[in-house]
């Protein structure tokens, strides 16, 4: 039979971190407390460690570099669909389809070719081949 993984919560990982910092007990002696191994609370404390120099270092440039990224990354969708649209109507301008388009949009196509030409038949095909 297997364990079940065990979870623990921030505040008991930041409480066992912080006492080994402290050192008012050694770790053996901690992870006997609280039935832990004692990597477990070596990498913990590692944990605490690299997260007070995010706290007092650069970590809010890092949070504000990530939303500009994201920011951009979005950006750059919303052009390529409009990229995609802009396409896809001078196709239909060109093959001088509008009429046939518009009304594909609101009923069904007068026939198959504008249907296939339109997307709106064939399991979501764009056009015809």
């Amino acid at each position: 039979m297997s364990k079940t993984k065990r979870r623990f919560d921030a505040a008991l990982k930041a409480e066992v971190a912080l006492a080994t910092l402290r050192n008012k007990a050694t770790v053996a002696q901690l992870a006997t407390k609280y039935q832990l191994h004692p990597n477990q609370i070596y990498a913990w404390k590692k944990q605490l460690l690299n997260g007070a120099v995010l706290i007092f270092g650069g970590g809010r440039r890092r949070k504000e570099g990530r939303v500009a990224k994201i920011a951009k990354h979005y950006a750059n969708v919303g052009q390529l669909t409009v990229e995609q649209l802009k396409q896809r109507d001078d196709f239909i301008v060109s093959k001088g389809l509008w009429a046939e388009f518009i009304k594909s949009i609101g009923n069904e196509p007068a026939d198959r070719k504008t249907a296939l030409l339109c997307g709106n038949a064939g399991g979501g095909r764009d056009f015809a081949r």
